[in-house]
């Protein structure tokens, strides 16, 4: 009798043991399954995250490289221009003030384009050394005047152009590029200077 029931209760450890283990392997099997399908059900989302991530990054940088490139192209046949315009007002101005503007004009931009062509190499970005249609014909029109004419127009189209340009430069301190954030904040002060002294001139004559 003792052995008959030493024999049951055996079964039954073996049983329980057995359906333990049964379970677990079920438990494991399940779990591997969610993890298979999680990582089914995951990865696209994490992939089109991370491709839409990878995207914004690009466009922004294109973007950025855009803005760089606008800037340095718009300033350089901007100050080309200021150069022109300088050697003019050296030339045919009428009165001292505008003579003298016309070599501040044309000391300051030369060291400014100087360093514009350094950061242009650095960014990679080629300077186009002709004018737009609207520059080269107010260039023109200015070369065709002379005397009190002379004074008149290029006050009014270095005022305008003065203007635009430091509204430019500000800007451009707040690129996220830093080699334009250091050149714009230093050259800002001598832009401002400039549109400064022409709207002083403007005002007096």
């Amino acid at each position: 009798m003792k052995n008959l029931i030493t024999i049951i209760n055996l079964c039954i450890l073996f049983g329980i043991t057995t359906m333990v283990a049964r379970l677990d392997k079920i438990s494991e099997e399940v779990a591997d399954t969610k993890r298979e399908t999680g990582k089914i059900e995951a990865s696209p989302v994490g992939m089109t995250k991370t491709l839409t991530a990878s995207s914004n990054v690009e466009v922004r940088n294109n973007d950025l490289n855009d803005a760089v490139a606008s800037f340095i192209k718009e300033t350089a046949q901007t100050h080309m221009m200021y150069l022109e315009e300088g050697r003019l007002a050296s030339q045919r101005g009428t009165t001292r003030q505008l003579k003298d503007y016309g070599w501040l004009m044309l000391h300051d931009q030369a060291e400014m384009m100087e360093e514009l062509q350094k950061l242009a190499a650095l960014k990679k970005v080629s300077m186009d050394n002709t004018l737009p249609p609207h520059k080269s014909g107010d260039l023109k029109d200015l070369s065709a005047v002379h005397g009190k004419d002379f004074d008149k127009k290029f006050m009014r189209l270095m005022a305008s152009d003065q203007k635009a340009d430091v509204r430019k430069f500000r800007e451009a301190t707040r690129y996220d590029d830093a080699d334009v954030q250091v050149f714009a904040t230093k050259y800002l002060p001598v832009v401002e200077a400039h549109f400064n002294k022409i709207t002083a001139i403007k005002k007096s004559n």
